[in-house]
């Protein structure tokens, strides 16, 4: 595998789609395979009727506060050790393309 993103759509609840997680595999990083999945995942919940995005990193993760903010996610909040193994501060993203 090289690249997995899993979602939740919360569409008819809260309106939105969250992104869960995404990975990508060590060997294979930096060569566009996030921002294309995550591109999909907006245009396929696009084509739904969603208008809302959702995700999560840790702090520590600077990689990918770049691919969001790249995308145009804006960091929302940040929350106190909202991450576990290790307990580390999260940042909260939205994007309202």
């Amino acid at each position: 595998m090289v690249a997995l993103l899993a979602i939740y759509n919360w569409q008819g609840a809260d309106d939105y789609a969250k992104n869960m997680t995404l990975c990508v595999h060590p060997a294979c990083r930096r060569q566009g395979y996030a921002s294309v999945l995550l591109d999909s995942m907006v245009a396929d919940m696009r084509q739904l009727g969603m208008h809302l995005f959702k995700a999560e990193t840790r702090v520590s993760n600077l990689a990918m506060q770049a691919l969001f903010e790249k995308l145009g996610y804006e960091c929302t909040l940040r929350v106190e050790r909202m991450m576990e193994n290790p307990v580390e501060d999260g940042y909260k993203y939205e994007l309202r393309p």
